[in-house]
């Protein structure tokens, strides 16, 4: 009886070469993903960062004259700053502005930098930058796990940035961010399919509410508001803090990473030469409220060594809104973005946003 003859020569390098050609592939994929389909990768926030992209295109293709003034924030930000209505109080200046509100729900300070990461791969240079601050965001929860650290979502170039802002490892956070991208026609295969069908991510990925996103960036809180539904708003939320930060009321200490990426974001506007202003978003009274007794002190602080080192301006808005424009602890009613909107306006038209119109930054 024969036995089997074992693989020859010609065998083994065609069994190398399909080894390496699907392997290549899937880092091709990886690349390809990377660059142009930030909703397949990540479901929850990538659908809004391709959506506000797309509306700032356009808007930067109306009006591709006027300087851009741009606000980078969370939640906070995409419910409260309505662009469109900054820009229409420019209109009958000597320099009327695009402005535009790049507010991504879920981008506490770390994500707002690796986003600012991306819009300048992306050529997005603002002639003038409003960034959100809250000392909510800065809460310093304890060391960051990398078993939970959303490290698979977020691009090989980002990685070293998100060791300093993390304290793990680099080879552990490596391991951690190639299990997610090990096979990603296999381990996103529901995404890409999603996206090739009707490019958009799967439904159950994508936040319905995207779609209410206005042409300058500002989405309008959806749905019927009481005094009594955000009472119960507050309450959970209340309850869920309790739970994961208890030390949030009783001593508040700055995060090491969320400060390094606070940092490194002024460094990097100052290096652009791009003028920025930070804003303390308004906050619903029970949330400020709830702040330790030294977050005040803490918070200037750090304040005053950011402004100190690169200049930036700042403005506090945390009481300027009333509660009841608020659905929440933090998240304004349109009337109440429309009531923010105005008294920014106030404050920062008069700072002269572009001192002369022809010396606009290339973008």
């Amino acid at each position: 009886m024969d036995r089997a003859r074992p693989p020859d020569r010609r065998s083994w390098q065609a069994l190398g070469w399909m080894a390496v050609f699907f392997f290549g592939g899937q880092v091709g994929v990886n690349i390809i993903i990377d660059r142009r389909w930030p909703d397949v990768r990540d479901p929850m926030q990538g659908p809004w960062i391709s959506s506000k992209m797309e509306h700032l295109r356009t808007c930067l293709g109306q009006h591709p004259e006027r300087p851009l003034v741009m606000m980078l924030g969370s939640s906070m930000t995409s419910n409260a700053f309505k662009a469109d209505q900054l820009g229409e109080m420019t209109v009958g200046s000597s320099t009327p502005v695009t402005a535009f509100n790049f507010g991504v729900p879920g981008a506490g300070t770390i994500k707002q930098a690796l986003v600012w990461r991306f819009l300048c791969e992306k050529k997005v240079r603002p002639d003038f930058l409003l960034l959100e601050i809250s000392p909510r965001h800065l809460f310093d929860q304890g060391p960051i796990d990398d078993s939970v650290f959303p490290s698979a979502y977020e691009r090989l170039l980002d990685l070293s940035a998100l060791r300093r802002y993390s304290q793990i490892p680099l080879y552990r956070l490596c391991l951690t961010w190639l299990k997610g991208r090990w096979i990603p026609v296999y381990g996103l295969r529901a995404s890409l399919l999603g996206h090739f069908k009707n490019g958009e991510p799967p439904a159950r990925g994508k936040d319905p509410t995207i779609s209410l996103i206005d042409d300058f960036g500002w989405l309008p809180l959806p749905g019927h508001h009481t005094p009594q539904s955000r009472e119960g708003h507050i309450a959970l939320f209340h309850e869920r803090l309790n739970k994961s930060c208890p030390a949030f009321s009783r001593d508040y200490h700055v995060s090491k990473g969320a400060q390094q990426a606070l940092s490194e974001l002024l460094r990097s506007f100052d290096q652009k030469g791009i003028p920025v202003i930070l804003v303390r978003m308004p906050e619903e009274s029970t949330l400020r409220g709830w702040y330790a007794p030294n977050m005040e002190p803490t918070f200037q602080s750090l304040l005053a060594d950011l402004r100190r080192s690169w200049g930036a301006k700042y403005i506090d808005a945390s009481d300027w809104i009333a509660d009841d424009l608020f659905a929440d602890h933090c998240h304004l009613l349109p009337a109440g973005a429309v009531l923010f909107t105005r008294r920014l306006a106030d404050r920062i038209l008069p700072l002269s946003l572009v001192s002369d119109s022809k010396k606009l930054a290339k973008r």
